[in-house]
């Protein structure tokens, strides 16, 4: 997509980003190195961020990833722990390439999650 863009902008990335880690954040800063102004709104739902099942649950993988039979109890921990981390991995890398990243919980109304940017947004170009 970088290589499609002609002038400089405001690109909005809005993905649950499971994909190459590396080639999310190498595409990130290639927007940016064309001098554009990138913003990242990763979408997660609910049931990912907080993983509330019970009992005996079969996950289907993304992709060619084989189903899982499973207890979340035993896992709930390890999961949350994953998660958290590859979060912090990409806002880490949004941030390394000056790129607002926002972290939008499906489960909240749009309109919500929006207004809180712009709110944020605003404040920070006041500031500037």
């Amino acid at each position: 997509m970088a290589l499609q863009i002609r002038r400089k902008g405001i690109v909005i990335v809005i993905s649950d980003f499971f994909d190459d880690e590396q080639q999310i954040l190498d595409g990130i800063q290639h927007l940016r190195f064309g001098g554009n102004e990138v913003i990242v709104f990763h979408t997660m739902d609910p049931h990912e961020l907080e993983f509330p099942f019970m009992g005996l649950v079969e996950f289907e993988g993304l992709e060619s990833i084989p189903k899982i039979l499973t207890r979340p109890s035993e896992i709930r921990k390890s999961y949350l722990r994953e998660v958290e981390a590859f979060r912090l991995r990409l806002r880490e890398g949004c941030e390394k390439n000056q790129c607002h990243y926002v972290l939008v919980n499906t489960g909240q109304p749009l309109a919500e999650v929006l207004s809180t940017y712009l709110a944020f947004r605003l404040r920070t170009a006041a500031s500037k």
